[in-house]
């Protein structure tokens, strides 16, 4: 059973990808010839789309999509196949795995911990966790709520309320994590998580409190070479007389002043002045070290 849920899932995000790239062309028929199935079962995934709640339908006998499909809805659909695809594989999976490995003989906690942790997400359940060292070497212990499971290039992020408040979300490295615990209690938070505004203004996983307007003026060799590049969704890089402009609204991070840093004479920083003062704070630094 679970096998042709997801041949189903699988071949629906696929159907949904070739509407969306071009509608008006395929018929019932058409698309079963396409994958390789009855209509009956075009008609099921067809079905099972708009209750993701894609607008798909058949006009004139040709599918097609209504309504753009939300960047929510979007990064499921891409975050779901990518998971299907075997070798699409975890970075440092192997360092995550030493950690979480027994001392006794064919003990690894690696899996459950990730089962747990997602099964808290789901349950919307409170949890216990060990989490980094004191200055004394024991461990810390901190009572969340577990809200998603972000994957980075190199890591897992966990994010999650600490002690079930929603003012005070916070992310957890995975590999900080000593140990998960379950509490028997649960969220009184009801609504889902939007893991994409979580971290809509950060640059990389750590967050400030508020968002500031950056401007950064690049000499045009170096702008012209990232004009095209993806760095965070509120970017805009435009030409100006002496070369090229990003503007964006980013949370101030000691990772956004690191790639700063990085371009070296070749970015000048125009905006806001607390972040000119702490790149300059912060070469000095280097210089001395």
């Amino acid at each position: 059973m679970r096998k042709k849920l997801s041949f189903d899932l699988i071949r629906s995000i696929e159907l949904v990808s070739l509407v969306s790239e071009i509608p008006n062309k395929f018929g019932e028929y058409d698309l079963a010839d396409v994958f390789g199935v009855s209509v009956q079962s075009i008609r099921r995934y067809a079905k099972y789309i708009r209750e993701m709640g894609i607008d798909i339908h058949s006009v004139k006998n040709k599918y097609v999509i209504n309504r753009k499909i939300s960047v929510k809805i979007l990064n499921e659909l891409i975050t779901t196949y990518l998971a299907l695809n075997s070798s699409d594989k975890i970075k440092n999976l192997s360092l995550i795995q030493r950690k979480f490995s027994g001392r006794k003989k064919n003990t690894d906690k690696t899996l459950s911990m990730f089962v747990n942790l997602v099964k808290a997400i789901n349950r919307k359940s409170i949890i216990e966790i060990k989490y980094e060292k004191d200055i004394s070497g024991s461990d810390i212990r901190k009572e969340i709520t577990p809200l998603s499971l972000i994957r980075t290039g190199r890591t897992f992020i966990l994010v999650a309320m600490e002690n079930d408040d929603g003012k005070n979300m916070k992310n957890f490295l995975i590999e900080r994590i000593n140990s998960v615990k379950r509490t028997g209690k649960t969220s009184r938070h009801r609504d889902n998580f939007d893991a994409a505004r979580f971290s809509e203004y950060s640059w990389g996983i750590y967050r400030g409190n508020k968002p500031d307007k950056v401007k950064l003026l690049f000499k045009r060799e170096t702008g012209i070479l990232i004009m095209d590049k993806f760095y965070i969704e509120s970017q805009k890089f435009y030409e100006v007389e002496n070369g090229i402009m990003l503007e964006m609204d980013v949370y101030i991070t000691l990772e956004l002043i690191s790639w700063i840093l990085g371009w070296g004479n070749k970015v000048r920083v125009l905006e806001p002045a607390s972040l000119k003062n702490k790149v300059l704070e912060t070469a000095r630094e280097i210089i001395e070290m």
